[in-house]
């Protein structure tokens, strides 16, 4: 799949904004422990009540993530805290884990395999964990899973799909809610795609877009590599003229602007939101992820 980066990089879109502002209108971020200390207060930078991601990285402290999930409570915000399914030792530790995170009011989750070869314990994925029962009696209403427009490496589509009637099949019984949550693409297309094929899999379920908050492209080009967006960057590197403008900054207006008409064409069904992955730091963009709807305000106020 091609990426258009210059377009990315340099066309000032011309979005419908009632649909932008719908789509912002429900948006989360993530941030990391290390991020949340330079943050003073969430309630200054984040709307009452917006969802905050807390992911688990590898040789992470389980009890920074539940302290901070803590303090996310405690000024208003919903935490949706990850449990990577290969870093979990045993299942008691992860059961306490889980004790403490409830106890402290989360009742969000993000289950995911975790980005390592090997497991630390029993859990090979999400779907070991979530059968064992390790939730069993704990009041986590929603679960969230990983969503992959771009697929993911050595996994067959078929095996994807055949992951997602799992799991829909495992909350189903345990009767909990359940949210697909994508990892970020650099254009709408694979996104689209994904949406419209979810659709199919799992109707009704509500997704959350994943989209890379403002930052220069350089970064963005680390991250795309480490999170294993590999046709977007495959693309890009076939292009060594583009190597000039990789000081240059990347937003994600254009790709919110190509997702924003595919929504008004019908091209993007269902329940979504977006997802902010702030690789350019949280202030900047959460700052950003507000202006949108305050654009949209001033808009459809503009045209009443």
């Amino acid at each position: 799949m091609a990426i258009d980066v210059v377009s990315a990089i340099d066309a000032r879109p011309s979005r419908p904004i009632d649909m932008v502002g719908a789509l912002a209108g429900d948006f989360s971020v993530e941030v990391t422990p290390a991020a949340a200390s330079r943050i003073d207060s969430f309630q200054a930078v984040l709307p009452g009540g917006t969802r905050v991601f807390v992911p688990s990285l590898p040789g992470g402290d389980p009890g920074e993530r539940e302290r901070l999930a803590r303090r996310l409570v405690g000024e208003g915000m919903v935490p949706v805290v990850h449990v990577a399914a290969r870093g979990v030792a045993d299942a008691a530790a992860l059961r306490g884990h889980l004790d403490r995170l409830a106890a402290d009011g989360t009742r969000e989750l993000l289950l995911i395999a975790g980005d390592v070869a090997r497991p630390a314990g029993p859990f090979a994925g999400t779907i070991e964990l979530l059968a064992s029962g390790a939730l069993d009696g704990l009041p986590f209403a929603t679960l969230r899973f990983a969503g992959h427009p771009e697929g993911l490496a050595g996994v067959a589509p078929h095996s994807l799909d055949r992951a997602v009637a799992d799991k829909l099949a495992l909350a189903r019984d345990r009767g909990i809610a359940i949210e697909f949550v994508s990892q970020f693409a650099f254009s709408a297309r694979p996104i689209a795609a994904w949406v419209r094929r979810m659709a199919d899999l799992a109707p009704g379920t509500p997704l959350r877009i994943g989209i890379a908050g403002p930052t220069s492209l350089s970064t963005l080009l680390v991250y795309a590599r480490q999170c294993a967006i590999g046709a977007s960057v495959r693309a890009l590197t076939r292009r060594p003229w583009l190597v000039g403008r990789l000081a240059r900054n990347w937003t994600p207006d254009r790709l919110l602007d190509e997702l924003a008409r595919d929504r008004l064409h019908g091209r993007l069904p269902g329940t979504l939101g977006l997802h902010l992955f702030p690789f350019g730091g949280f202030g900047r963009s959460a700052a950003w992820v507000q202006s949108l709807g305050q654009a949209a305000r001033r808009g459809h106020a503009a045209m009443n």
